[in-house]
């Protein structure tokens, strides 16, 4: 959702896995929770929020609903919304490194940038071999004409995840931007299944 030059979505992480009533500790909780995610699964956020809230009325420290409904809020939009359910993931677990992760792309969203970074610094400290909130940094960097500190996400974000198209195609277009040559990027990015940058290799590479 990132709207940035570089076109490319940034990476919100959704929990996709059903619990059982050792995870909560209600069970209507707990029934209407694995409702919200199967919805979540077949990509209906609007029921999946519903579901998710009436999990919540039934465990407010229901941390998994607190999350998948920050993670719904975003996909729908709710920027505003989300960070409430984010917020309180990380009341209730202050080292949730994905609940920082998901929260500074709604910043990100809102154009509070300062957050955003800060956000996603959080969420590499907590979870430091994680490549998803060095791509996230990277690209928020970029947008902010921060070119060489995003390089250096992107870098990290490879070393951790060197099969990851997109974070080549953003290191190559920071480079260009840079002026200096990108060719191996766009190559790296074409032979991990970036359509486009097989384009650029053959235009700009040749």
């Amino acid at each position: 959702m990132k709207n940035t030059f570089v076109s490319i979505f940034a990476i919100a992480i959704f929990n996709s896995l059903s619990v059982n009533h050792t995870f909560a500790q209600n069970n209507e909780a707990v029934k209407n929770y694995n409702l919200g995610v199967k919805a979540s699964n077949n990509v209906n956020h609007q029921l999946a929020i519903e579901y998710y809230t009436i999990a919540i009325r039934n465990d407010s420290e229901f941390l998994s609903a607190h999350y998948n409904r920050g993670w719904s809020n975003y996909n729908m939009g709710y920027f505003q919304t989300a960070i409430k359910d984010f917020n309180e993931v990380i009341r209730i677990n202050e080292s949730y490194a994905l609940a920082y992760n998901n929260r500074g792309l709604c910043y990100d969203e809102l154009k509070e940038y300062d957050l955003a970074i800060l956000d996603y610094e959080k969420s590499i400290e907590l979870s430091p071999l994680d490549h998803r909130p060095y791509f996230n940094l990277g690209l928020t960097l970029m947008s902010q004409g921060q070119g060489k500190a995003a390089i250096l996400c992107f870098d990290y974000c490879i070393d951790l995840n060197p099969l990851q198209a997109d974070a080549y195609r953003n290191r190559g277009l920071v480079l260009e931007l840079l002026n200096i040559d990108a060719c191996e990027d766009f190559k790296s990015a074409c032979l991990f299944g970036d359509k486009e940058c097989c384009d650029w290799e053959k235009q700009k590479c040749n």
